[in-house]
């Protein structure tokens, strides 16, 4: 009986010292998964924090693409007034030279005109000088010229 008894006592002391092993990898096991959860959490909340990131910087893009649509267009418009601007600087530049040419050619062109109404003044005064002086008159006296000299 004696054996049976050492070899009950030896069962026990083997079961014992499984529960204690058995305990031992439990609360490893248990940290592990405590470590686990833990490390789920905070990757959950990174990847949330990654979300939120990712949409703020989406939100962010767009804003910025529209402030260069709109910067872009603001430059057009500016572009296109300074385009306008200099288009009407030039066209009344060359309507001040048009207008300067057109005067300055008149002022040539009536002294040249008066000058030519002056010669043929000048010429026919001197063909009127050279033809004799006949007074020619037509009516009741027959057709009597006078001459004079």
């Amino acid at each position: 009986m004696f054996g049976f008894i050492k070899a009950s006592k030896e069962l026990r002391e083997a079961a014992q010292k499984l529960e204690v092993l058995l305990d031992k990898e439990r609360e490893e096991k248990l940290k592990e998964a405590a470590e686990l959860l833990e490390q789920k959490g905070r990757l959950e909340k990174e990847v949330d924090k990654l979300k939120r990131d990712i949409t703020n910087l989406n939100h962010k893009k767009k804003i910025e693409e529209e402030d260069i649509a709109h910067m872009v267009k603001l430059s057009e418009e500016r572009q296109e007034v300074e385009f306008e601007k200099k288009t009407m600087e030039l066209k009344s530049k060359l309507e001040a030279e048009k207008a300067e040419l057109h005067e300055k050619y008149r002022d040539k062109a009536e002294k040249q005109l008066q000058q030519e109404a002056k010669s043929v003044k000048e010429t026919m005064e001197k063909i009127m000088e050279r033809l004799p002086d006949v007074n020619v008159m037509f009516g009741d006296k027959g057709g009597k010229e006078e001459k004079k000299d």
